[in-house]
């Protein structure tokens, strides 16, 4: 009779490579978490953990938006719902903002369908209670070309192009930092 050992020559060698791989990434993570954590990565999450730095500041420089997040938060609240282009992240903005969606149909497309111009899209915006339209272009640069452009007929983007261009939005805010702009939609 051959003992288990005998019939899986194999198995060692396997387990081996198991284990070997196993520490690897065990140490990659204790590697990659020690760094996060005291701080080889901006923003420091440490020195917010402990006290010593403000949160506020902190998620200042680690989210692109969040200026532009606090910022509506302090409008008033019957005023303050927004409409993201090129955002898709609502964390932050005040509750009602709508979002864009990189992967299904981006704002301001479905908009743009129903509507015959910009004039008539920024009435219908209105009139759904958004006072506001945040052009975040930082992020919008980056996936403009795969998610974004796309998805519009020229036609459709040409209409983009007179909505953003649209003397009805009127700049209220922009982050000095990044090129994210706060339009305030004025009636007609």
């Amino acid at each position: 009779p051959q003992t288990a050992e005998a019939r899986a020559p194999g198995r060692k060698w396997f387990e081996g490579w198991c284990s070997a791989i196993t520490i690897a990434v065990l140490l990659y993570c204790v590697t990659f978490t020690t760094a996060f954590v005291v701080g080889l990565k901006r923003p420091y999450p440490l020195a917010v953990a402990l006290g010593m730095r403000d949160r506020t500041e902190f998620l200042d420089e680690g989210l692109n938006y969040h200026r532009t997040a606090r910022w509506l938060a302090a409008r008033p609240e019957d005023a303050r719902r927004a409409w993201l282009i090129g955002e898709h992240r609502t964390m932050y903005f005040p509750a009602g903002t709508i979002s864009s969606d990189w992967f299904d149909t981006p704002q301001p497309l479905p908009w743009i369908k129903r509507s015959s111009d910009t004039d008539d899209m920024l009435d219908q915006i209105l009139a759904e209670g958004v006072r506001y339209v945040v052009l975040n272009q930082d992020e919008l640069a980056r996936y403009a070309a795969a998610y974004f452009a796309p998805r519009f007929t020229d036609t459709e983007f040409a209409r983009f192009e007179q909505f953003i261009n649209s003397p009805r939005l009127q700049t209220v805010y922009n982050d000095e930092r990044f090129p994210i702009y706060v339009f305030r939609i004025a009636p007609r």
